[in-house]
């Protein structure tokens, strides 16, 4: 899942295989507009419906983000940080809308390495929120 952190300017919303190559719905980079529109066209479009989406980003509009949210929680799915990858600022909405969250460590995915479990380190997703900047919105108010 290396290919989830990178960073991205623009959002990608895309499948990956994760976990025993199941193919899961992902939202990769800073989040804008048009960003529900295609979330809701890849679901519409899905075969196999999916359990859960996993989320990369950095933030981005907040507006867009409580689209993307109303979008899960009416789907009933899950949310899910990768080790490593993080759902920060308006990214938190989307990562709070989930039936089912996920963002905890998980044991390093090499035990190539030889090391024994209580060894390994842990790896974790990172949530993070703060006051969110409503430019969109105070703009047309002044």
């Amino acid at each position: 899942f290396a290919a989830l952190l990178c960073n991205t300017a623009n959002a990608k919303v895309t499948y990956v295989r994760f976990a025993g190559n199941e193919r899961v719905p992902a939202l990769i980079g800073e989040i804008k507009a048009g960003d529900a529109r295609d979330l809701l066209d890849l679901y519409k479009n899905d075969l196999d419906t999916p359990r859960h989406v996993i989320v990369n980003s950095p933030g981005g509009s907040v507006t867009e983000a409580v689209l993307i949210a109303q979008i899960l929680r009416k789907a009933g799915l899950g949310v899910t940080v990768l080790p490593g990858g993080k759902c920060a600022s308006a990214c938190f909405f989307i990562f709070i809308a989930g039936i089912e969250r996920r963002a905890s460590g998980i044991d390093d995915p090499d035990p190539a390495k030889g090391r024994h479990r209580d060894q390994r380190k842990l790896l974790g997703g990172f949530v993070g929120i703060h006051r969110p900047f409503l430019a969109d919105i105070t703009s047309r108010e002044e």
